[in-house]
């Protein structure tokens, strides 16, 4: 599997809720930096599968994503970018956000070891309230 085929099938992973499947994917030891402003309770820093698994949680008990759409990709050897779109809305108040993204990833040995997510944190901020 190349390393643009392994971000698909983590993506098509999360998309059909297998998230067991999409932090195997990931290695032991790894930089994962999701985007946000201080009012989104999942956003931060993970270096752990587990810490990534508590990121995953954290992610579905706060928000219900409706989109989910990586559109376009590009690699260059163990990095891949991947631009998409998602939308939803916040869990504890109704409120709906919408945002275009880019992540970065490396990958070593056909894991993944870094990621980080690229987002305007205004929608988010307004949706959660700040």
């Amino acid at each position: 599997m190349n390393n643009v085929d392994l971000i698909k099938a983590g993506y098509a992973d999360f998309t059909s809720g297998n998230i067991p499947a999409v932090v195997e994917r990931f290695a032991d030891d790894i930089n994962v930096t999701i985007a946000g402003a201080p009012e989104v309770p999942y956003a931060g820093t993970f270096r752990t599968r587990d810490e990534l698994m508590q990121f995953f949680q954290n992610l579905g008990a706060s928000v219900n994503i409706s989109v989910f759409e990586p559109r376009e990709y590009f690699a260059d050897g163990d990095r891949v970018i991947a631009l998409g779109h998602y939308q939803g809305e916040v869990r504890k108040n109704g409120r709906s956000f919408a945002n275009d993204w880019a992540m970065a990833w490396t990958i070593r040995g056909g894991q993944i070891v870094g990621m980080q997510e690229l987002v305007d944190p205004t929608p988010l901020k307004r949706a959660f309230g700040g």
